[in-house]
């Protein structure tokens, strides 16, 4: 597997709205190419993921066409998808477009 990238938007918005370093943010990466985080919505060009670190979550926007993180969203956008997933009972579609329960 070649290694995931990141933008230095990503890098920037991580460390700014997190205090998320380099080395954890290539973490983050290499998680949601190998799908060990959580896929919320998206296809073809952009998907979000909520990646896992201790006891926190972060909200990532994903290229699955180039494996780069795009940006790391604020908080909001984590209660966001939150309210979402309680309200409709579904986490997102896949690149196929079923639902993903």
């Amino acid at each position: 597997m070649s290694f995931p990238k990141l933008t230095v938007h990503a890098h920037r918005r991580a460390h700014e709205r997190y205090g998320i370093s380099f080395a954890e943010l290539k973490k983050f990466s290499l998680e949601i190419a190998r799908g060990e985080a959580t896929f919320i919505r998206g296809r073809g060009q952009k998907e979000i993921w909520i990646v896992t670190s201790g006891d926190r979550e972060f909200p990532v926007v994903w290229d699955p066409r180039d494996k780069t993180i795009v940006t790391v969203l604020p908080k909001s956008a984590l209660h966001d998808l939150h309210r979402q997933i309680k309200r409709t009972g579904r986490i997102g579609d896949d690149a196929n477009g079923s639902e993903r329960q």
